[in-house]
C-alpha cells in the first residue's frame, strides 16, 4: 500500500470515529406532529382560529410542525377517527368538543389532548378547571350562566314575553346545564321554556315547523356545532316567520337579532398557549382550564327592523357590537 493511500484511509477512519455527533447534527430535526379532530359542521373561521392560535407561538404546518386533520361528518365517526389518531402516535391532539375528546381519551391516557369545549367538567373531561388531573386541558367555551343572561335580555326587549323556544341538539350533552340555567331564570321572570329538539341528518326546515307551531315571541339557540352549521338557513327563517334569534355566541351568527356571550374564535385561538406549553414539556394535568372573561352583546338592527321589534335604548347602550347603525 502506498503511504499516501494509507494516510488518507487512516484520517478518514479517525475522523468518522472522532466526530460521530457532527454527522448526527446535520440530520433534520423531527417536527412535532399534531392531529386535529373536528366535529361535524366545523366552520371555516373556527379552523382559521385554531391555526392562528398555533401561529401566534410560531407553529406553522410544514415548517415548525406537521399536522393531520380528521373531519367528522357525524358523531358516529369519532371512535374510528380516535383509533386512527392514537395509532399514529402524534405528539398532541387538538379537539373541538367534549364528545370527540372523550373518544380520544378512551384510547390513551398519555397523548396530550388540548380541547375547546362547552363544559369540560360537566362533560367528564377533567376533574376540575383548576386541576384537570389527566391528559386533557384547554379552553371552556361558555359559562352556563350565559343562558340566564340571554333570557333577561330577551325579556327587556320583549316585555310581554311569556314563552321562549329553546332550540336544542340532544346529541350534544353539554347543552343540559345551559338549558337548566335558562329554565331557572325564565321561571323567575314568569317565562315558559319550550324545548324543541333538532336531529342532525333530518330536514332542517321541516324540523323548524315545530318552532313555528309554538309561535314563540323569541328563540334561544343552545350552544353546539349543529346550529352554527345551519346559521344562514336559520337566519332566513327568523325573518320569514318574524321569530327573533337570541344567540349565545355573538360572532358565530351576526345575522341573529341578539347575541350575548364570548366570541368563539377568540376562545379557540387561546389554545395555542396550551400547545406551546405542552410541546415545551408542561403536563396537561398541571395547566388550568381557562374560561372566557370577555363577553359581547351584539344587536342587529337590520334584523330587528325586518322583524318589527324595536330595541330599547337601554339595551343599545350596553351593546358592544351593533350591526346596521
Amino acid at each position: 500500500m502506498r503511504r499516501r493511500d494509507f494516510l488518507t484511509r487512516t484520517v478518514t477512519t479517525i475522523g468518522a470515529a472522532a466526530f460521530p455527533r457532527l454527522a448526527l447534527a446535520q440530520a433534520p430535526a423531527k417536527l412535532p406532529r399534531i392531529a386535529f379532530l373536528w366535529p361535524p359542521g366545523e366552520l371555516p373561521e373556527w379552523i382559521a382560529a385554531w391555526q392562528q392560535g398555533l401561529a401566534d407561538y410560531g407553529y406553522i404546518n410544514g415548517k415548525t410542525i406537521t399536522t393531520e386533520t380528521f373531519a367528522a361528518q357525524s358523531f358516529d365517526d369519532y371512535p374510528g377517527f380516535a383509533a386512527k389518531i392514537v395509532a399514529s402516535k402524534p405528539d398532541l391532539v387538538l379537539v373541538q368538543g367534549g364528545l370527540p375528546a372523550l373518544a380520544v381519551r378512551s384510547l390513551t391516557t398519555t397523548i396530550p389532548i388540548v380541547v375547546a369545549a362547552i363544559d369540560p367538567v360537566g362533560e367528564g373531561l377533567v376533574k376540575s378547571l383548576a386541576h384537570p388531573g389527566g391528559n386533557i386541558t384547554g379552553m371552556s367555551f361558555i359559562n352556563p350562566e350565559v343562558a340566564g343572561k340571554v333570557v333577561q335580555i330577551a325579556k327587556e326587549i320583549i316585555p310581554a314575553m311569556t314563552r321562549i323556544v329553546a332550540l336544542n341538539e340532544p346529541a350534544n350533552p353539554p347543552n343540559a346545564p345551559n338549558l337548566e340555567q335558562l329554565r331557572i331564570q325564565s321561571k323567575a321572570l314568569g317565562i315558559e321554556v319550550i324545548v324543541v329538539d333538532f336531529v342532525d341528518g333530518l330536514d332542517f326546515t321541516h324540523q323548524f315547523d315545530r318552532v313555528v307551531a309554538a309561535a314563540p315571541p323569541a328563540i334561544y339557540v343552545a350552544p353546539g356545532v349543529y346550529f352554527p352549521a345551519n346559521r344562514e338557513l336559520l337566519s332566513d327563517l327568523q325573518i320569514k316567520y318574524k321569530l327573533p334569534l337570541f344567540w349565545p355566541t355573538p360572532a358565530t351568527n351576526p345575522r341573529a337579532m341578539v347575541g350575548y356571550g364570548p366570541t368563539t374564535t377568540v376562545t379557540i385561538r387561546k389554545t395555542g398557549a396550551y400547545v406551546d406549553a405542552i410541546l415545551k414539556g408542561a403536563k396537561p394535568a398541571d395547566l388550568p382550564i381557562e374560561q372566557p372573561n370577555i363577553y359581547d352583546l351584539s344587536i342587529n338592527l337590520v334584523t330587528a327592523k325586518a322583524i318589527g321589534i324595536p330595541i330599547p335604548v337601554s339595551i343599545l347602550a350596553q351593546a358592544t357590537i351593533v350591526v346596521g347603525q
